[in-house]
């Protein structure tokens, strides 16, 4: 995959820099490959119909228990759960199917373990805590998601640490300030993704894992802006960590796609800036119409100098006419 990427970026210069035509870079291209082909598609039919599929199975176990919770047996209930957690695993360790088939059964066998605990506690009532069902889920599946190297796997690990933190927050932590559990949950996701671009650098991730790396930027991105802009709205909040995040991982932001000539940083970042300077705008103007014309000529200007900006970018790094 990198290799691909590396001469999908050098037959660009060249057809930018000389008068190659545009059928000449089109053989260029179709020659080493980098034109989806009938492989390639039905790869993308594989992953895509194996994924759906996955997903519609374990919703259909999901509410099979849900509807005909009244009528099965205790034993029966946990029971058929567990035959199914050790089949997929089993079926991950014993199978000789391809690593992805492998993978996604691993990631539904992760999926019904949570389900296997949810039914545990609804029978007996142990009268734990969301954030212990979580967190136990969370822990359950710990060395899966380290053995497998799997970017879905990672990333509902990452949920799952996500919703431990945040109902604990909620249940046991409610004195925290709104501010202070949006920066934690800021660093629980901005922490691993700083690791995981730095592994992504020296290409040492699994193919294929930038869309994990995305969704989790994005994420981090929307609970940190969300954060200052809070604080912002409540001076008693206390926000001041919110900005030296900001602050901190920004820059890295901004740096990574200069540094690797990508674009995904540089719209994301200005865009939680522009977001954060708009609320700024309409917490220092207490007249309103003032504020919404202030604001509007400003989110109109910054939106329409980032997109000429980001298209400047993309027209000198790839050579796009």
């Amino acid at each position: 995959m990198f290799e691909k990427t590396g001469i999908r970026e050098a037959i660009r210069i060249v057809a930018r820099h000389s008068n190659i035509s545009r059928p000449g870079t089109g053989g260029l291209f179709k020659s080493y490959g980098l034109f989806a082909g009938s492989r390639e598609w039905k790869t993308f039919l594989d992953v895509a119909l194996l994924t759906l599929g996955t997903g519609f199975i374990l919703s259909g176990i999901i509410f099979f228990f849900a509807y005909n919770w009244q009528d099965l047996p205790k034993a029966v209930k946990i029971g058929m759960i567990e035959v199914l957690v050790i089949a997929c695993s089993c079926y991950t360790v014993f199978s000789r199917s391809r690593p992805f088939v492998r993978n996604m059964v691993l990631t539904a066998a992760a999926i019904l373990t949570g389900a296997l605990f949810a039914v545990y506690g609804q029978i007996y009532q142990t009268g734990a805590d969301a954030y212990d069902f979580f967190f136990g889920w969370a822990a359950a599946i710990l060395l899966w998601a380290l053995v497998a190297s799997f970017p879905a796997l990672w990333l509902l690990l990452l949920l799952l640490l996500n919703l431990t933190l945040w109902f604990y927050t909620q249940q046991v932590a409610s004195d925290w300030s709104t501010s202070t559990v949006m920066n934690v949950l800021f660093l629980l996701n901005g922490v691993p993704l700083l690791l995981l671009e730095l592994l992504h650098s020296r290409k040492r991730l699994p193919p294929h894992s930038g869309w994990m790396l995305r969704t989790v930027a994005i994420a981090a991105a929307v609970i940190l802006t969300s954060g200052i802009v809070f604080a912002i709205f409540n001076s008693n909040d206390g926000g001041l960590l919110g900005w030296v995040l900001a602050l901190i991982f920004f820059p890295l932001g901004i740096w990574s796609s200069l540094a690797n000539r990508n674009l995904f940083y540089l719209a994301i970042v200005p865009l939680c800036m522009i977001v954060i300077i708009s609320s700024l705008i309409a917490k220092g103007f207490h007249d309103g119409a003032a504020m919404l014309l202030l604001n509007s000529i400003f989110i109109i200007s910054s939106i329409t100098g980032l997109s000429f900006q980001l298209i400047r970018l993309n027209r000198e790094w790839h050579g796009n006419k």
